[in-house]
């Protein structure tokens, strides 16, 4: 308590709590939920479970940081150390690749956007202005559905448009798992 005090540990407990409500955990509990509720399974105890394995794994993280501080005490408090060293070029590394990366990514939007611009020039999406609901309709079949939709836009409560009314999907599904057939052998992303 001489460096952290009630203070701090408070700010961590309020933050942590806080932590509960993201965007990330509410729709993970939340794409469970409805999953299980489709197969008619009753899902009682996701919300539990998953704050179960996500404390644990907090807590280990808490041990294993604790253990790794005092393991590189010594080696912190002495300026001219080899994990001073080692730490100085490997941030370096590190900030300097993720800027590249970024650098990168805005290259490849950029080249999306200008394609994009291009295709509209040819007149590709003249289609979709013509017809929406046809062009939608046909795109929307590159989709896995749970089930099918009935209609695809309705206007009926205007202004409020509702899109593939009756149609049910997850969005988990249809961006990865329908490519498991054909590349299920093949590495999805590097981490």
């Amino acid at each position: 308590t001489d460096v952290f005090g009630v203070g701090t540990g408070l700010l961590a407990l309020t933050l942590g709590m806080r932590h509960a409500f993201d965007a990330d955990h509410i729709s993970a509990i939340d794409n469970t939920t409805r999953s299980l509720m489709a197969e008619r399974k009753r899902p009682l105890s996701v919300g539990f479970f998953f704050a179960l394995g996500h404390s644990t794994v907090v807590f280990a993280l808490a041990i294993a940081l604790g253990i790794g501080m005092r393991v590189v005490d010594g080696q912190v408090q002495h300026g001219g150390s080899t994990l001073h060293h080692v730490t100085t070029l490997f941030g370096t590394l590190v900030s300097g690749a993720f800027l590249y990366a970024i650098a990168g990514l805005n290259v490849v939007i950029l080249i999306s956007i200008a394609r994009a611009f291009v295709a509209m020039r040819r007149g590709i999406y003249d289609e979709a202005e013509r017809d929406p609901e046809g062009f939608w309709s046909r795109e929307a079949k590159t989709l896995e559905w749970r089930r099918q939709y009935t209609k695809v836009l309705d206007w009926s409560d205007a202004p409020f448009a509702r899109w593939f009314v009756g149609g049910k999907l997850n969005v988990t599904e249809s961006c990865l798992d329908r490519h498991l057939a054909q590349h299920g052998d093949r590495v999805a992303y590097y981490f």
